[in-house]
């Protein structure tokens, strides 16, 4: 999941099924395993991830907070 999470997805959700697709018709297990997903999403999710300035959730938080304050001092 921390590389799935990790990685930009500059395809966004389309890249993300392929992916998923691609990696659930080679994987012979039950579990998918990072050994399991393709090279460039293992290796590329470390310095996405520190690319971006947080995680969505994060951000997300955030965001609220401040609305949340500029809101009630603007009543």
């Amino acid at each position: 999941m921390r590389i799935l999470t990790g990685y930009c997805w500059p395809g966004n959700v389309r890249e993300l099924q392929n992916v998923l697709r691609e990696t659930l018709v080679m994987t012979t297990g039950q579990l998918i395993t990072p050994e399991g997903l393709p090279e460039y999403v293992v290796a590329d999710a470390a310095s996405c991830c520190s690319r971006q300035e947080s995680n969505f959730f994060e951000q997300r938080d955030r965001r609220i907070a401040a609305f949340e304050t500029e809101f009630i001092q603007d009543c």
